[in-house]
């Protein structure tokens, strides 16, 4: 664009030295100055040429040099970014690591507690079970032993059904019709109940016998009058003298809280 420039401006100033020929060919001084000014032209033009070149070299160089910075540059943040990637994969690899460590413990941890519970849970089953073979064993001899000694206390049997009192006492014997005596053992009274429910409970305390009711109206369980007292004085299945025979003790009743060797005969008057 200088070059065009200059080059133009020379033109202007050569027309204009030509513009008057008439001047220049009556004096030689005015061509002499003409051809002297057209050199001085050709020197500035060169002049300007030369300052443009340079010009177009130093911009040049500027581009060029800052190619080569955007270059260095560019290379620079590479070179962060190739670092920051490698700093980021070497911290990755211990988190990794601790994280498949974290996992392995942790699966390691479970297995053990699972084990630990089965372990307790099949130990614990197996004290139950020992526990509840000893129960029932204990608890079988426990009834055998109970029933030889019932039975050694009460021989209750079923083969003979008396009509009446064998019992070798003497003295005024209870009936309907006196209510209350003074037998063998102390004040006797009667009473007429159902008696289902003093036979399941004898049975279920291993007194098995046959209930049945004498010719005289008198409950037997087996051989014995069947009578209620006071347990603190006589237990279950204790046998005692009435004045209608050998007793034996399946009930008790509020009597007994007022006078603990009073007997309560049933019978079915």
């Amino acid at each position: 664009m200088h070059k065009h420039i200059v080059r133009a401006f020379a033109t202007i100033i050569t027309a204009s030295l030509f513009a008057f020929p008439s001047y220049a060919q009556t004096t030689g001084t005015a061509k002499a100055v003409s051809i002297q000014h057209l050199d001085i032209v050709s020197i500035t033009l060169d002049q300007v040429t030369v300052g443009v070149r340079k010009k177009e070299a130093a911009a040049k160089a500027a581009k060029i040099k800052k190619q080569q910075e955007a270059a260095a540059k560019a290379a620079e943040l590479k070179r962060q970014q190739a670092a920051a990637a490698s700093l980021t994969a070497d911290s990755l690899k211990p988190a990794a690591q601790t994280s498949a460590e974290t996992q392995a413990q942790t699966y390691a941890q479970a297995q053990t507690e699972t084990q630990a519970q089965t372990y307790t849970e099949t130990q614990a089953q197996t004290y139950t079970e020992t526990q509840a073979q000893t129960y029932t064993e204990t608890q079988a001899q426990t009834y055998t032993e109970t029933q030889a000694q019932t039975e050694t206390q009460a021989p209750v049997k079923t083969a003979k059904k008396q009509s009446s009192s064998s019992s070798s006492y003497s003295g005024q014997r209870l009936n309907a019709t006196n209510g209350t005596v003074e037998g063998p053992s102390g004040t006797e009274t009667y009473y007429n109940l159902n008696m289902s429910g003093v036979v399941s409970n004898m049975k279920s305390m291993g007194y098995d016998s046959e209930y049945w009711v004498r010719d005289d109206g008198v409950k037997m369980y087996g051989d014995y009058v069947m009578v209620a007292a006071n347990l603190d004085t006589h237990s279950y299945g204790s046998v005692v003298d009435t004045s209608l025979g050998k007793g034996i003790v399946v009930d008790t009743g509020d009597f007994a809280a007022s006078d603990s060797d009073q007997l309560d005969v049933a019978v079915n008057w």
